[in-house]
């Protein structure tokens, strides 16, 4: 499937650069901002996770043939939490991509975001841009990570679209590091094991969608082949031990693994409500996950968002998760439900001319737990914007998805200035 993937790439970026295209580009336009960041512990009053400053620089121009960005964080500051401090400085590319435009035809290539699914926040279909769940906050690329990808969106006919994405350099998902506890016995980090950054071990993905504008209605069929974004987890004992005695030192390993998708998506609008459905069937290679849970499964989301206003919109979601087989289990790490049922608010809103809001509860029904985002803006003048906001995981025990990263909660303050 590698090598295919490699020669359909060559094949759609030969048929973009051999589209019409007809027109003179325009100059370079700058663009950037400078933004102040604290991120204080909940779990610690004391503890101070995150403080500094971030110095964007961007280009952007194009003309009616081909088109271009950049985008470069600077980032200045200190990450606090955890052992050791960590200086937090250096230039890290955010977006960085050249596209040839057609008449039918769009070919971007580079680092850039690409998004599936029409849910909100949580989408099955969502497979090809990681998470950063170590760096929340009120901006999307900040807990998003952008891949290097070559992305072709081939307009066939009317509104029916062909999306075409090959990602060549594997991007994990970045989650905060929280050993199991384990009566007795000491949990060192043991390996921690990520994809080869060899050509023919990147992701593939196509995605058939069109817009039916009389009928107010969208649905897309998508298809993918790469790896889990996020690892696998598994514990092993370290050193020597004798049975009946259990060992008393274990080494907790990560490791990403292949997975397939077939999925589908779609929205219905009806005056003020929109009706979103998505549902993704994944296959994972390798034995499942005892400690998360990681093994084939089915996945949707049925939801309803209601737009108030042109002011304000909230949505409500059914999100669930069905794991298809039995995975093994054992006496420490018993095996995950085979349903998982959550539930997710949605609040959006502007609430005066300078201030804003928003909202993301989510509330799993099988373990208990939860996590929360929700952040208040203020816009004194166009180009500077504050943000207080707070990201909470809560949970009765540290085994549940969400409970684990309780430690992870954090208010955060942001001062943006943007020219």
């Amino acid at each position: 499937m590698g090598r295919l993937s490699c020669l359909l790439a060559a094949g759609l970026i030969a048929a973009a650069v051999a589209s019409p295209a007809t027109a003179a580009s325009d100059g370079p336009t700058p663009f950037g901002y400078v933004k102040g960041y604290l991120f204080q512990s909940l779990s610690d009053p004391y503890v101070m996770e995150r403080v500094g400053t971030r110095l964007q620089l961007g280009l952007e121009g194009g003309g009616g043939w081909a088109g271009y960005h950049l985008s470069v964080d600077l980032d200045l500051g200190t990450r606090v939490g955890g052992e050791p401090e960590t200086e937090l400085f250096g230039l890290r590319p955010v977006e960085a991509w050249f596209e040839l435009l057609g008449e039918h035809l769009e070919l971007r290539v580079g680092k850039q975001f690409v998004f599936w699914g029409r849910a909100t926040w949580v989408n099955p279909t969502d497979v090809i841009t990681a998470w950063d769940y170590a760096n929340m906050s009120s901006e999307l690329e900040d807990y998003r990570l952008a891949p290097t990808a070559a992305r072709l969106r081939w307009l066939i006919s009317g509104e029916l679209e062909l999306d075409v994405v090959w990602v060549p350099i594997f991007e994990p998902s970045r989650v905060p590091l929280v050993l199991p506890e384990i009566e007795g016995a000491t949990v060192e980090l043991g390996f921690q094991s990520v994809p080869d950054r060899r050509l023919f071990d990147g992701e593939f993905g196509l995605r058939l969608g069109q817009t039916v504008s009389e009928w107010a209605f969208d649905w897309s069929l998508s298809a993918y082949q790469g790896w889990e974004k996020l690892p696998r987890a598994s514990l092993a004992p370290s050193g020597a031990y004798l049975p009946p005695s259990p060992p008393t030192r274990w080494d907790y390993h990560t490791a990403h693994r292949r997975m397939s998708m077939l999925g589908l998506d779609l929205a219905k609008t009806l005056g003020p409500l929109v009706i979103t459905a998505e549902g993704a069937m994944k296959f994972v290679d390798g034995p499942a996950d005892l400690y998360n849970g990681i093994t084939d499964r089915f996945e949707y989301v049925a939801g309803l968002t209601w737009v108030v206003s042109q002011d304000m919109q909230v949505g409500l979601q059914n999100l669930g998760k069905l794991q298809v087989g039995d995975p093994p289990s054992d006496e420490m790490f018993p095996s995950p439900d085979p349903m998982d049922q959550q539930l997710s608010l949605f609040i959006q809103a502007d609430l005066a001319k300078e201030w804003g809001a928003q909202l993301i509860l989510i509330y799993d029904l099988t373990y208990s737990d939860g996590f929360a985002l929700g952040f208040l803006t203020w816009n004194p003048i166009d180009a500077l914007n504050l943000a207080l906001g707070v990201i909470g995981f809560a949970g009765r025990e540290d085994t549940t998805p969400y409970g684990r990263m309780r430690d992870a909660s954090q208010l955060f303050l942001e001062a943006k200035y943007s020219f």
